[in-house]
């Protein structure tokens, strides 16, 4: 025979077992809507992208919007390589540009920049030019 203690021992580690297995169907659930989210997200980014641009998505093969949408490994590598000037001492004088207009056309925004310049002991001097954006380079 059992007892009314066995049985509310038995409802607790039904209970206990129930939650220890929802807590973790639930959290594979949520990883796999979040994954979904993300992608569906990135995807309406890329295609905004291309609409930006002039371009639209219909007219894309499958294989370009496939490698939109999971670019490969880039071919680039980074490396820690320095270059060293053999003959450092040659030059004699040392002139900056600096090139207004990306964004900003206040040449008092980079006051920090030419001060750092006029330090150079070897500077000769430094042109400012103010760029239209609008036009191309």
């Amino acid at each position: 025979m059992v007892s009314i203690r066995d049985r509310d021992n038995t409802k607790k580690g039904r209970k206990k077992v129930f939650w220890s297995v929802f807590i973790i169907v639930f959290i594979i659930v949520a990883i796999v809507v979040g994954i979904n989210v993300y992608n569906f997200i990135y995807e309406s980014q890329v295609i905004s992208e291309l609409e930006k641009w002039g371009i639209d998505p219909s007219e894309l093969t499958e294989e370009e919007l496939d490698e939109l949408l999971n670019p490969k490994e880039s071919d680039i590598k980074i490396t820690d390589a320095v270059f060293e000037c053999e003959n450092n001492n040659s030059v004699q004088s040392t002139g900056y540009i600096i090139l207004l207009g990306l964004g900003n056309h206040n040449k008092d925004t980079y006051y920090y920049e030419n001060s750092l310049m006029l330090e150079d002991s070897k500077v000769k001097g430094i042109l400012t030019y103010d760029y239209d954006e609008n036009l191309l380079l």
